[in-house]
């Protein structure tokens, strides 16, 4: 569990340095491919899908290229002065 949610930390961070051009953008929502890699898990991609409402974000995302990932919440978001933020729960091995 720690190391899948060391790699999910990580392709996060990656999807924020990524989607750092869109940051000029009004709009966040859309279908994001990312690709990600570590040492332990090699290199992934999955998508994440973004519906946005004023500033607030709201998405689903598609880790099916991790097997441990039973569920992916994603909440919180927010799209305000050309940053996004946005929290991914995700459930694996029984754990939140």
């Amino acid at each position: 569990m720690i190391r899948v949610a060391r790699t999910l930390s990580l392709a996060l961070v990656l999807a924020a340095i990524v989607s750092a051009p869109v940051a000029a953008q009004d709009s966040v929502a859309g279908t994001w491919e990312i690709t990600s890699s570590s040492a332990e898990m090699g290199e992934m991609t999955y998508k994440i899908t973004l519906e946005q409402d004023g500033t607030e974000v709201t998405g689903t995302a598609d880790l099916a290229a991790i097997p441990e990932v039973e569920a992916v919440e994603l909440s919180d978001g927010l799209y305000e002065d050309q940053i996004l933020s946005i929290l991914m729960h995700v459930s694996a091995q029984g754990q939140w």
